[in-house]
């Protein structure tokens, strides 16, 4: 629910910019979207002077996370997980950025093709919720191979029939965004436990970015390259079906109870060495009272 604001701008902003864009130009539309941020500014720093403040209480222990991390990394688990998050924006980074150039070389008129491209907003909001319910029910893997496999006979049923198929196609761009950003998160907590985390998102977050740029730019050397997209997007259900299939082959969650016990056998040393701490400073305070 904290995350759906990107699809409500994603709902607003082709619904309404793209016919404006149309009929002042692109260069007035990119004026109107700066002052839109330009005025979010100040409310995001409002917002976030009132968030709590963490308490410094406590100690913090890196060591058991760096451990971690550097067992992660030679973890089969971490990079299915990696490339099933790679897939997913190569897929639909590009066909989303491409999706209006693509409705408007089907000579669809800029008001219907910004209510078309508003559908992945929409969609995206329905997949961030859905999905975060069903995987409090469901096997999370499982969960996203079946999303990916619908976003997949969304993407093939444009590939097939056309822009007249549009719709599907923006369908499965807010499925697939919603429903991923969701999982990297929830699978990385399950699998990863909380000791490396932040870190661990981190680097899946940051191949989910790189994929979803270069997605873009071979979006646009297909184009540039065929004079169309109908190669590209006959690409995407392949990079779909490939992230799915790598899902089915997630183990069931035992790699967290083995990072949660790491972190508790850590805790547990060092709560055992303070005890004995207090106890001769008690007794050396006896001494020389």
């Amino acid at each position: 629910m904290a995350t759906i604001g990107t699809g409500l701008a994603g709902i607003l902003l082709p619904m309404f910019l793209a016919p404006y864009a149309a009929r002042v130009g692109w260069r007035q539309a990119c004026v109107v979207l700066a002052i839109v941020v330009a005025f979010a500014v100040p409310i995001v720093g409002l917002l976030m002077s009132r968030s709590p403040i963490e308490s410094s209480h406590g100690h913090v222990r890196r060591d058991s996370g760096d451990s971690l991390l550097g067992g992660v990394l030679s973890d089969r688990i971490f990079w299915i997980l990696l490339g099933s998050f790679s897939l997913i924006p190569m897929a639909v980074g590009g066909l989303q950025l491409h999706l209006l150039a693509f409705l408007a070389d089907a000579n669809i008129d800029p008001i219907e093709a910004g209510r078309i491209a508003s559908l992945t907003g929409a969609f995206l909001i329905v997949g961030r919720i859905g999905v975060g319910w069903l995987v409090d029910r469901i096997f999370a893997p499982l969960v996203a191979a079946v999303a990916m496999i619908i976003s997949a006979l969304a993407i093939a049923a444009v590939a097939i029939i056309g822009a007249k198929a549009a719709p599907l196609g923006a369908v499965a761009v807010g499925l697939s965004n919603g429903a991923e950003i969701d999982l990297i998160g929830y699978l990385t907590a399950r699998y990863f436990g909380t000791p490396a985390y932040g870190r661990i998102y981190g680097l899946l977050y940051a191949a989910y970015l790189l994929s979803a740029s270069l997605s873009v730019v071979f979006y646009g050397w297909i184009f540039d390259s065929m004079g169309s997209y109908a190669v590209a997007v006959r690409a995407a259900p392949a990079f779909l079906i490939a992230s799915a299939a790598l899902f089915l082959t997630l183990p069931p969650y035992r790699a967290m109870a083995k990072s949660e016990a790491l972190g508790q056998d850590e805790d547990s040393r060092a709560e055992a060495t303070e005890p004995r701490k207090t106890v001769e400073y008690v007794i050396v305070g006896g001494r020389n009272g």
